[in-house]
């Protein structure tokens, strides 16, 4: 299940519900669509005046949508979900970690 910058905005309930109920082992995080930033990579582009970097989904957010998912699982952090998901990217795609 690929999740986006979508689980961070508050009002996306049914997938807060999904970022806890999902398997770990079936958990990916993604970009999405590229107008769609986490909700705190968006404050803070708005705080700034805005710019590229905070107006368009890029790879740089992806740590965001982990501590999104890590909020809405407890008792895990962001780390642990960036670990997860990219064991199971490696896994999903038949990469071994030495080719990464």
């Amino acid at each position: 299940v690929g999740m986006d910058a979508t689980v961070s905005f508050s009002k996306a309930v049914e997938l807060h519900e999904c970022a806890f109920e999902v398997p770990p082992d079936r958990l990916l995080i993604e970009t999405g669509h590229p107008s769609i930033v986490p909700a705190s990579v968006a404050k803070a582009g708005a705080a700034a005046g805005g710019s590229f970097v905070t107006s368009w989904s890029h790879a740089g957010t992806l740590p965001f949508v982990a501590e999104a998912i890590a909020e809405k699982r407890g008792g895990v952090t962001a780390a642990d979900v960036a670990r997860i998901c990219g064991e199971n990217t490696l896994r999903i795609y038949g990469l071994a970690a030495k080719n990464c």
